[in-house]
């Protein structure tokens, strides 16, 4: 079975980490106490962080794209489903294992999963409606 890919929405869909990323890990949002909680003492990220950052998310969007076709979303509700899917059975089920295993506190999940729930959101609607 061949799935036709809309490789601009990919790309459009990939930006959205860097957008939210930006704002959420910033001091005046929720940065400090993320990096608190992540043992970090500042962040300086460098170009090559930004571009290999931009890849994964690439990656993401890519891999994404194709959920969203299987399940058939071509709305911004069915889109918003497929993102929020995808964080439910793969993101927060990894930061519950690290607040478990690891003993990491639970604001772990809301600080560090937050930003990727809203990003699968936003970039499944993109990928759904932009097919």
């Amino acid at each position: 079975m061949t799935i036709d890919l809309n490789y601009w929405a990919v790309i459009a869909a990939a930006i959205t980490p860097m957008i939210i990323g930006t704002i959420w890990y910033s001091e005046a949002v929720l940065g400090k106490p993320w990096m608190k909680i992540a043992g970090l003492k500042e962040m300086k990220p460098s170009i090559s962080v930004m571009i290999f950052g931009f890849m994964v998310s690439l990656l993401m969007a890519y891999v994404l794209a194709y959920v969203v076709k299987y399940m058939g979303a071509t709305d911004w509700i069915g889109g918003a489903k497929a993102g929020a899917l995808m964080w439910i059975g793969f993101v927060a089920t990894v930061f519950i294992n690290q607040i478990i295993w690891e003993k990491k506190p639970v604001q772990w999940l809301y600080v560090g999963a937050g930003a990727p729930l809203i990003n699968l959101i936003i970039m499944g609607i993109i990928l759904a409606v932009w097919q």
